[in-house]
C-alpha cells in the first residue's frame, strides 16, 4: 500500500516527474483548479490549501492521466480524464491498494 500524499516524484512512462505542492495563489488563479502538469519541466503541481488528502491523491492521478494521454497521443479530453481519474482512484482506494 502506497501513501500518495508523501510522494515527491513519480515515474510515468519512463520519465521522472517531480511533484510539487503549492499554496493556491502561487499555482494559478482558477478557483476550481487543484493541479497542473508542466510537460517541459516534467513537474506535477498540486494545490495544497484546504484540499483533503484524498482529493490531492485523486488530483495526482488526474495529472498522471494527462501525462499518459499526451505521451501516448491518446488525445483524451478533460471530461474523459476526470471520469477515468475518479473511477481508477475509487478502485485503488476501495481495494486498499493506496492509503
Amino acid at each position: 500500500m502506497k501513501d500518495l500524499s508523501s510522494l515527491s516524484e513519480i515515474r510515468v512512462l519512463g520519465k521522472t516527474y517531480t511533484i510539487k505542492r503549492f499554496d493556491f495563489d502561487k499555482l494559478v488563479q482558477h478557483s476550481e483548479l487543484l493541479g497542473s502538469v508542466s510537460h517541459s519541466k516534467q513537474e506535477i503541481q498540486l494545490h495544497n490549501n484546504d484540499v483533503c488528502s484524498e482529493n490531492q491523491e485523486e488530483t495526482l492521478l488526474h495529472e498522471i492521466l494527462h501525462i499518459i494521454s499526451r505521451e501516448l497521443k491518446l488525445e483524451f479530453n478533460e471530461d474523459t480524464i476526470n471520469r477515468l481519474s475518479i473511477g481508477i482512484f475509487s478502485v485503488l482506494k476501495d481495494n486498499e491498494l493506496i492509503k
